[in-house]
């Protein structure tokens, strides 16, 4: 398996060539996915981190496009944010799961609760490198876990 990381912090001063940039990075990616046909198996993944800062405008619509049909490409998609603010909550129509770390911002636990059917209260207990998955589609915890550093 390869990986391609590719680091936005250079640009990142400037929000406007981020846009265009990630927007045209996304634009290549689809339509050479799209090229390929059609997968049963999930056979690549897009991980955008920091995602809140990224969805805006026309990087939005086309992330929501790719989000709606990207499965059947064998295209994962991976949105990693500190918050499940609006720009976030567009998208958990197509959303699978959640893996959530502990938090306490209201607003993003009365979120959860109301998108996912669970309650949250375990979220506020977990420690520094634990997390949840929630599986949407069944609307329950399915794993907690911890983070392993070496």
């Amino acid at each position: 398996a390869r990986s391609m990381i590719i680091d936005l912090s250079y640009i990142a001063k400037n929000q406007f060539i981020t846009e265009i940039y990630v927007y045209f990075l996304l634009r290549h990616i689809w339509r050479k996915i799209r090229e390929r046909g059609f997968s049963d198996e999930i056979k690549y993944y897009v991980v955008l981190d920091e995602a809140h800062n990224l969805l805006s405008g026309r990087v939005s619509e086309l992330i929501s496009r790719i989000i709606r049909e990207s499965r059947k490409f064998g295209l994962g998609i991976i949105i990693v944010s500190q918050l499940i603010d609006q720009r976030i909550r567009e998208f958990f129509g197509n959303i699978g799961s959640l893996l959530i770390m502990k938090t306490f911002d209201k607003e993003t636990l009365d979120y959860i609760q109301t998108a996912a059917g669970i309650d949250v209260g375990i979220i506020s207990t977990l420690r520094e490198t634990e997390f949840v998955f929630i599986d949407l589609y069944r609307e329950k915890i399915i794993y907690r876990g911890r983070l392993l550093f070496k």
